[in-house]
């Protein structure tokens, strides 16, 4: 067997045995049997299957290695488990997927500089799984895939991040792709079903002071709010959001993003939501706050509330998000998008200031809408 044809899967086990058999017939053509069998086809030269260990009862004789009719001895397996989480490399005509390791894991992390860089955020958004791919992290699941085109090692180039998406592409064939990168490529400005053009900002705080006529605002909040950090997203929390979408009707991917936050919040371990609660304890305000990256704070969303307003709730929570930053030994604090000219506005009130180009593109084999997992968010609320 030649080394450079081959394809190696590595595996263990999950309770999303589905996972594997999707992977496996978009990415190597693989043909899915019955839940219990995969068969390969002779599209690679070879299959080589790492089974788990013995600790999990996944012995020779159990895989059936050798057995089924038809197919070549190294391209036979059963699989009743599934892949959990990958990364991919890709040297000529290798490619090895196999679990994301923790290294890879902290790699990332430690050069992030977006947001959508940072796996916990994003899996606790999207419920994707994480690949990282020539100098790139990735999301995908079931029939979708959202590719991040920052990459981590290397400066950005039209060529490598055209030529890596649409491999990408081609591995996984993905009906619906969005995909995120610091310059639109002349090639998918055809075929993009959706795109949009906007800057992030960000706040460095490293030698940041306050305007004293923003400290007056805060001071005057304050008398009339209790400002707490919690890793809950309570019911409150979530009337709050149902009012700020039904007033401001934000555009269809920032909704969904709202909508996200009690699931993310729940099983995101540095994400804190910071509440502005009255007097009469109502909540006013929130922000939620991602601390995964080692140099930068997130600002992930935050709105506040018509029916409980108190002026100057929104300054009063940025105020406790510098500090935060601050306890946690951030440089800078990530504000996200430009939006639209009243959050632009706020944001360069406090200094923050646009650092990166942004351009969004959706590709897409079918003529729906919206993602199945994006429109079915909505239910949650």
């Amino acid at each position: 067997m030649n080394p450079q044809d081959r394809c190696i899967f590595s595996y263990y086990l999950t309770d999303n045995p589905a996972t594997l058999y999707i992977l496996a017939a978009s990415f190597c053509g693989i043909e899915v049997g019955s839940p219990e069998k995969v068969y390969s086809r002779p599209i690679l030269p070879s299959l080589v299957v790492l089974a788990p260990g013995p600790r999990h009862k996944f012995g020779k004789r159990k895989l059936g290695m050798g057995k089924e009719k038809g197919c070549s001895k190294e391209g036979r397996f059963l699989a009743n488990q599934a892949i959990r989480s990958y990364s991919i490399f890709s040297e000529g005509q290798n490619a090895v997927i196999q679990m994301l390791s923790p290294e890879q894991k902290e790699y990332i992390l430690q050069k992030a500089y977006v947001p959508e860089h940072i796996i916990d955020l994003m899996v606790g958004i999207s419920d994707g799984e994480p690949f990282f791919f020539g100098d790139y992290v990735f999301y995908a699941k079931s029939d979708w895939l959202i590719f991040i085109g920052y990459p981590f090692d290397r400066h950005f180039q039209v060529k490598h991040f055209t030529a890596t998406l649409n491999d990408t592409m081609k591995k996984f064939k993905p009906a619906y792709t969005w995909f995120i990168a610091p310059e639109m490529p002349d090639s998918f400005l055809q075929a993009a079903r959706q795109r949009e053009s906007d800057e992030y900002y960000k706040l460095d705080i490293r030698n940041h002071t306050v305007k004293k006529d923003l400290i007056q605002k805060i001071r005057k909040a304050s008398g009339n709010l209790t400002v707490e950090k919690s890793h809950h997203f309570s019911p409150c929390h979530v009337t709050l959001t149902k009012e700020f979408l039904h007033r401001e009707s934000p555009s269809p991917r920032v909704g969904e993003l709202f909508l996200c936050m009690p699931e993310y919040v729940a099983r995101s371990s540095n994400s804190i939501v910071l509440s502005a609660w009255d007097k009469n304890h109502n909540l006013s305000a929130f922000y939620v706050i991602e601390l995964a990256a080692p140099d930068f704070a997130t600002y992930v969303v935050g709105c506040f509330s018509k029916s409980h307003y108190v002026a100057h709730a929104s300054d009063l929570l940025f105020f406790e998000m510098i500090n935060l930053a601050r306890e946690n030994h951030k440089e800078y604090i990530h504000l996200g998008l430009g939006v639209n000219e009243g959050i632009r506005r706020f944001k360069k009130k406090w200094g923050g200031i646009p650092f990166l180009k942004y351009e969004f593109g959706e590709l897409s084999a079918r003529t729906e809408g919206a993602l199945p997992w994006l429109r079915s968010l909505e239910a949650k609320l």
